[in-house]
């Protein structure tokens, strides 16, 4: 009886070990989707490499040399960094995606954890367009434009669309900025993180909402299950995740 009983705890913590050590390994995974959204212009095709809640991950650049084409652009949806992460960690991940293609950023709420003042110093020095209820027009066809966290208060939405030319596409670390534009007929898409598409899941059940494509106001949203994690450097049920944007025109 005592035997069976201490081989039982122990089958237990070997299956917590192999059950910890495999959503470990999910959590700092790899892997790389293809999108596509369809704007209601005339124009070249762009590449986009979006990432978001990259947290206290540290990027290898080996990961972002595997694409078949060159991204044009990289946006960054929110909380590149979090409260503990250093400033040697959050340059080289700067480094690392401002080598690919010019960056552009939106603030998440958990980048607030930093000194913002300092923070918005080390996105200077690589460069980076910060997109804080602001828009940016590409070849006076179509913009991207850029909304700060909405746990700061409510957005400047009519600022961030404000010279906008042609169909919007927002760029939001919280999916929820959906809601608020639902009136604004001129945005096409949202494309935002937040999430981590719940984490840990256990099949439709999570803590947050899942990844993919959505519908929030009338809205197609994308939501990114993020590329770190937050709390614990776990997942289940969840992938680690970047993607491939592919912007282009209708026929």
């Amino acid at each position: 009886m005592i035997f069976a009983v201490a081989a039982g705890a122990v089958l237990v913590l070997v299956l917590c070990f192999f059950l910890l050590t495999y959503m470990r390994s999910l959590a700092f995974s790899h892997h790389i989707t293809n999108e596509t959204i369809t704007l209601p212009v005339q124009m070249e095709d762009n590449h986009i490499l979006f990432i978001s809640d990259i947290h206290r991950r540290k990027l290898k650049p080996g990961f972002f040399r595997t694409f078949s084409k060159t991204p044009d652009m990289v946006w960054i949806g929110g909380d590149l960094a979090e409260r503990g992460v250093n400033e040697k960690t959050l340059k080289h991940n700067l480094k690392v995606l401002s080598s690919i293609a010019p960056v552009y950023f939106v603030f998440g709420n958990n980048d607030y954890e930093w000194p913002e003042a300092s923070f918005t110093r080390i996105l200077h020095q690589f460069n980076v367009t910060i997109l804080k209820n602001s828009a940016v027009t590409f070849k006076d066809t179509w913009t991207l434009s850029g909304i700060d966290d909405m746990n700061r208060g409510i957005p400047e939405f009519e600022t961030a669309l404000k010279g906008s030319r042609g169909p919007v596409i927002l760029l939001s670390h919280n999916p929820e900025a959906a809601w608020a534009v639902s009136g604004f007929d001129k945005v096409v898409c949202v494309v935002s993180g937040h999430t981590h598409g719940g984490q840990i899941r256990l099949g439709p059940f999570g803590i947050a909402e899942k990844a993919g494509w959505t519908l929030k106001g009338g809205k197609p949203v994308f939501i990114s299950s993020g590329y770190g994690t937050t709390q614990l450097p776990l997942r289940l049920g969840t992938k680690a995740e970047c993607h491939v944007l592919r912007i282009k025109g209708c026929s």
